[in-house]
């Protein structure tokens, strides 16, 4: 059974024997995302997003680093769609040098969303850039370094929706980044190279 209003939509089951009366259903709010998709009145749902996670590594000489996210997320009935903003860091060192990089940028995504219940699971794709700062330290001469990046990925979710405004949600996937290669030693002469770097995140989305 459904019930909808302006702004809610509301879902429930209702088993009536043969000879039964009819008692009062208990229905359940669908979340605001999910209602988008599933009959509700309103086109699209949109969110605040907060989300950490660990991401890489960028660099071979580097270990995967946390990673903070912060977005807006909008659902409609075909997509759902990410704007967020994410940094990392990461910080490794060997026997005679210790460096530290520090990622700030922007990603977009679209995700296509399957509901089961208060749960969804959904894939799909992903790009971003951001700038990447690197310093060292060492008993010689190690300038700091600065160079833009940027990726294309996938990636799969799996969301929770515990009540009709708050969503929590898991995921994770791979990128296929390009990052600087210093060719030279030179601070601003740069070349690029491929790299696949995974990801995972945890989320949970506020709906307005």
């Amino acid at each position: 059974m459904r019930r909808r209003s302006s702004t809610h939509l509301y879902e429930g089951t209702l088993s009536l024997p043969p000879g039964a009366s009819v008692g009062v259903p208990v229905l359940r709010e669908v979340s605001f995302g999910q209602a988008t998709r599933r009959g509700g009145r309103r086109s699209s749902a949109l969110a605040i997003r907060v989300g950490a996670g660990v991401k890489g590594p960028y660099f071979e000489q580097l270990p995967a680093g946390p990673q903070l996210q912060l977005g807006l997320r909008l659902d409609t009935a075909p997509l759902t769609l990410l704007l967020r903003a994410v940094g990392d860091r990461s910080t490794g060192e060997t026997v005679s040098l210790s460096m530290v990089s520090t990622t700030l940028g922007a990603e977009v995504g679209a995700f296509k969303m399957l509901d089961t219940g208060p749960f969804s699971f959904g894939f799909g794709l992903l790009a971003g850039g951001a700038w990447v700062h690197q310093s060292f330290t060492t008993l010689g001469l190690a300038p700091s370094r600065d160079a833009p990046i940027g990726w294309l990925g996938m990636g799969t979710r799996a969301d929770w929706a515990f009540a009709p405004r708050f969503t929590l949600g898991l995921e994770g996937g791979v990128d296929a980044a390009l990052l600087p290669l210093d060719s030279s030693g030179g601070e601003a002469d740069f070349l690029y190279q491929p790299r696949v770097v995974p990801y995972v995140a945890l989320d949970l989305a506020v709906w307005f």
